[in-house]
């Protein structure tokens, strides 16, 4: 089940929750068809980041989320754009969204977050996440192709950055890994440039060749 759910904290907008919308938009992230993580989100606020890059220019209007019923009161965070300097596991803060509430979705739901105003994105731009509500796996699923990523938190950890902050990945505690190296249960609606979307066209024709060419 889809739905579209407008939280007290973000203006409405029409967010359209297929996967590949009228408007030309795209899921990127990681995979939400699957409502199997083990874990149905964190006790406690960590921050993560999936690290998959936007495939090209454009802007992004919505994150959507595999909603599994959070853990208790723990239901809700900030999304967050995040550029690259050029410099290893450094990033500035592009964008950081007010509260995102899940409370009122249902188990098993694709919980659709609007961020109001579209966020203007670069290709190579990542989203990531401080908070608690997204579900998480911490082992390689057979069901999907998982993206177990580092996550980031102990006890007293409270994310103290803005938009226009810059601040390295090694600067943040991170939990022990491999153990809490996850797989959260989210993407972004990504909606490409006419270029971009020319680019991601073309990059699926040239797929489709290689498989006829493998045949």
């Amino acid at each position: 089940m889809i739905r579209t759910f407008t939280t007290t904290l973000v203006a409405a907008t029409a967010v359209c929750a297929s996967t590949i919308a009228a408007h030309g938009a795209v899921l990127v992230g990681n995979d939400i068809s699957h409502f199997d993580r083990s874990q149905n989100g964190d006790s406690v606020n960590v921050f993560y980041t999936n690290h998959v890059a936007m495939p090209g220019d454009g802007t992004v209007d919505a994150v959507h989320v595999a909603y599994q019923g959070g853990s208790g009161s723990m239901q809700s965070f900030q999304l967050i754009q995040l550029r690259s300097t050029g410099v290893e596991g450094e990033y500035t803060i592009v964008n950081m969204s007010d509260v995102l509430d899940l409370t009122g979705y249902t188990v098993d739901e694709v919980a659709v977050l609007s961020l109001g105003t579209p966020w203007e994105v670069l290709a190579g731009d990542i989203f990531g996440f401080y908070g608690a509500g997204i579900p998480f796996e911490t082992l390689d699923n057979v069901d999907w192709d998982s993206n177990e990523q580092p996550t980031y938190y102990q006890a007293g950890f409270t994310w103290t950055y803005n938009a226009g902050d810059t601040f390295s990945l090694s600067d943040l505690p991170q939990l022990p890994s491999p153990t809490f190296d996850r797989d959260y249960g989210y993407a972004v609606s990504f909606i490409p440039e006419p270029a971009s979307l020319a680019l991601l066209g073309l990059g699926g024709l040239v797929m489709l060749r290689r498989r006829s060419g493998d045949r």
